[in-house]
Order: structure tokens, then sequence, then C-alpha cells
């Protein structure tokens, strides 16, 4: 019973950053005030040193003191709004492949858990690994999550959950689109890249990976 990893933003879905969709809808609603604009700004300056990019993917300061309960409560929406609108359908075909294959599905992605969780449910994917916001006395903390499912982190994440199981990596499929996904696609004994931007692209014709997507 291999597994199946499915990665979240421009692969199961069109959209490159499916927490746009989640801070738009704040933003709308009115629930990014003084203090979530403060945390973010100060999370950036923290984390800047370990670069742009990194700091932009860490920083959840959106969130900072705002209730548990009523995030999860617009992250369901917005997993409603992914999969009313921007599912692939290539890849849910395959995704249904898999499940009825017996193989064991899996969500791994950067996004946090209040969006990929319930996306995960209403797809019918038994199981999710996404970034976790640190929280408590049912609000979430200014700080940047502990770890998140990205470039080496994913593939840790991912051969941890093979290892508990008892399965080998190098028997699994893996789903991606990115080159930072590249770690857990050279992994994996079934590498897909899907839509892949232009460098991941490269690296499956080299590699002769199979690729899903425009151009394929």
């Amino acid at each position: 019973m291999p597994v199946a990893f499915f990665d979240l933003d421009g692969t199961l879905s069109s959209l490159p950053a499916s927490e746009a969709l989640l801070v738009g809808l704040m933003l709308r609603e009115g629930h990014l005030g003084p203090n979530q604009m403060a945390a973010a700004a100060l999370n950036h300056l923290r984390l800047l040193p370990l670069g742009f990019g990194v700091a932009m993917r860490l920083n959840k300061g959106y969130v900072a003191g705002l209730a548990v309960e009523r995030i999860e409560e617009l992250g369901r929406r917005v997993a409603d709004i992914l999969i009313a609108r921007h599912m692939r359908p290539t890849v849910l075909r395959r995704l249904d492949e898999h499940r009825a294959a017996g193989d064991i599905a899996v969500l791994i992605t950067g996004s946090p858990d209040f969006v990929a969780a319930p996306l995960a449910r209403a797809l019918g994917i038994g199981h999710c690994i996404a970034t976790v916001c640190p929280q408590g006395a049912g609000r979430f903390l200014a700080h940047p999550p502990s770890n998140q499912p990205f470039g080496g982190a994913k593939l840790e994440l991912a051969r941890a959950f093979c290892a508990e199981r008892g399965l080998a990596l190098n028997e699994c499929a893996a789903y991606a689109d990115s080159l930072s996904d590249a770690p857990l696609l050279a992994a994996v004994g079934r590498p897909v890249a899907v839509w892949p931007d232009i460098c991941l692209r490269r690296l499956a014709e080299v590699r002769d990976w199979p690729i899903m997507g425009a151009g394929e």
C-alpha cells in the first residue's frame, strides 16, 4: 500500500497561493486590524535574515491574536472556494486512481492547516501534512510556525510519515509543481511534475519524470 503525496498550491489547485484567498477574505470582513499588521511587520523584520522568500512563507503574523475558531471557519470557506473554482480536474482524477488502487493519499503543503485540513477532508484525502501556526488560550500567537512543509522539510516530513507506517518512500508517488519540491520528487519512485514552473520542467525533462499540464 504505497503513498501518493499531493502538493496543494499549483498542483491540486491552479492557484499559486491559496493562502492569498484567506487574506483577501480577512481583509474584506475586517479581521486584519492594527495588531495583526504590527505582528506581521515585526515577524518579517525578524525573519528577513533568513531571506525574503523564507520570511514571506514563515510569516503568519496576520492571524496573531485572532480566535482559532474564527480562522478555522474562514479556512473552511476558502477550501469551499478552492473546490468550487480552482481544482485541477486531471489531478483529481489521478487522486481517484490512487485511492481506487488502495494507495494512501496525503495532502502535503506549506499552506496553513486551517485551509489545508478542511480541503483534504472535502476531497476524501485521509491525511494532511501542513503548516501549523502556534496558538494558546484559543487564539493564534504571533510566533512563526516551528516547522513548515517546504523544500527539504517537506521531504523529511514525507519520510517520517512513511517510516511510521513501515513504508518505503522510494515506492511512493509525489505530485508537485515547483522546483522547491524537487527533494521530495527525487526521493520517491514515481515523481510527477504538475504544471511545473520552468526550473522544475527542465529538471523533469533531464530526469525523464512524467509531466502533467500545459505543453506536456
